[in-house]
């Protein structure tokens, strides 16, 4: 079934059966800061958003403290800060699904705002932590997109996730869980604004290949970067105060400075049969 947020608005009771879906389409007023649309919907269906916000880049918050379904954005910002969820211990709340780079969450409070939602990444997406505020996701992040990371807040993930790749554009990324990252990465990956105690999993292209891939993340950093596949540089590489992990058998290195220099300054350990490349000296 599908509805405008105006017809949503004026409804007494709306629930949404396991199998069931509810749409809401775009209306004028969908650009307000808190919408009442979601108020009187409760229910473990799937609830479709598919929005535009407007000249309110911060989007638009919802009640969502009667769903325990999905939430599916197909296009949308959605301003959790100004967002309702159920504060029960046990409460289960609903799965965040963001099917385009249109589908964006945004956190814009200085408090500090925590989803305790699972999100899964069906496209590349953005999510925004604005100036001097804090977002936390608690719940686990998976799913083939890529996450950026906007806005000059702070975004920490506790969670235990897997998604396609992450980029910073802005403000920090800290990392407290686990996040694995799918996607093969053939260049240098530049993460300098990572920052937690967190556990980091790449995968790198190249086996006795490409070696001319360096990582790093912030200079405060003290988790662990573990490499699973690939080759990599350790000239130029950084991991903070962390750890640099070589899980397995299936990951190489190499030093590129002279033979008198050949050195790397960092914590490194060593979980297989590593071949270590020089191409000088």
């Amino acid at each position: 079934l599908s509805f405008t947020e105006e017809e949503l608005k004026t409804a007494k009771a709306i629930k949404v059966g396991k199998d069931a879906t509810l749409i809401m389409t775009d209306n004028a007023d969908a650009r307000d800061t808190a919408s009442t649309a979601l108020d009187k919907v409760s229910g473990e269906g799937t609830v479709v958003l598919d929005y535009t916000v407007g000249n309110r880049d911060n989007g638009v918050g919802f009640d969502f403290s009667g769903l325990t379904g999905t939430v599916q954005v197909e296009s949308g910002r959605v301003l959790l800060s100004s967002s309702k969820f159920n504060t029960a211990v046990d409460a289960i709340h609903p799965t965040f699904v963001l099917n385009s780079g249109n589908s964006q969450l945004v956190f814009n409070s200085e408090q500090g705002t925590e989803l305790k939602s699972n999100v899964v990444l069906n496209a590349d997406t953005t999510f925004h932590v604005n100036t001097s505020c804090k977002g936390t996701i608690s719940g686990d992040i998976s799913g083939s997109g890529t996450l950026n990371k906007a806005g000059s807040g702070t975004l920490i993930l506790t969670g235990n996730s897997r998604i396609g790749d992450l980029t910073i554009s802005n403000g920090t990324v800290d990392l407290s869980g686990q996040l694995t990252l799918t996607n093969e990465i053939s260049d240098n990956k530049n993460l300098s604004q990572l920052v937690g105690a967190g556990v980091l999993n790449l995968q790198l292209s190249g086996e006795n290949s490409n070696w001319d891939k360096t990582i790093s993340t912030g200079t405060e950093f003290t988790g662990e970067v573990q490499i699973s596949k690939g080759c990599m540089t350790l000239d130029g590489s950084s991991v903070g105060k962390g750890k640099l992990v070589l899980m397995n058998d299936s990951v190489d290195i190499q030093l590129t400075t002279s033979k008198e220099e050949r050195t790397w300054e960092g914590n490194l350990e060593l979980r297989g049969t590593h071949d270590m490349h020089s191409n000088s000296g």
